[in-house]
Formats: structure tokens, sequence, C-alpha cells
């Protein structure tokens, strides 16, 4: 695979290609951008058992800080 020149969403969307559980996060204004092309792509997800997750995450926000944390365990 090749992923010179690709961006950060990009990559973690190869890991889970194969077959890794990402969570993505970013500002909750982003998120539905983001789940648009997570489901545009969810058949290659689906056929390595990968997973992509989309969070709300504002840095500096303890509530948003909290709550990765608890999806991470």
């Amino acid at each position: 695979m090749e992923f010179f020149g690709k961006n950060c969403i990009a990559r973690i969307t190869a890991t889970a290609i194969l077959g890794a559980k990402v969570t993505l996060t970013d500002l909750p204004h982003v998120l539905p951008n983001i789940q648009f092309n997570i489901d545009a792509n969810s058949q290659g997800l689906e056929k390595q058992s990968g997973v992509v997750d989309v969070e709300a995450l504002s840095w500096g926000e303890n509530q948003d800080m909290r709550a990765i944390v608890e999806i991470m365990s």
C-alpha cells in the first residue's frame, strides 16, 4: 500500500481496512462529513472486519476527552 501524500483520514481508514478498530475524532460540526466518507467506503471495511467509529472531540473540553477515554477502554 502507498500512503505518501495522503491525508490522515486516508491512513486511518487504511488501518481499519486491514481489520483494526479505529476511532476518528474531530469537532462536532465536521463529523457528518467524516461519517459520510466512512459510509461511502463501508464495503471495503466490512470485507476485512474493520471498524471506524466517529466521535466528537473538542480539545480542552474535559467532557469530550473523558468520553473518548471511556470509548477506548
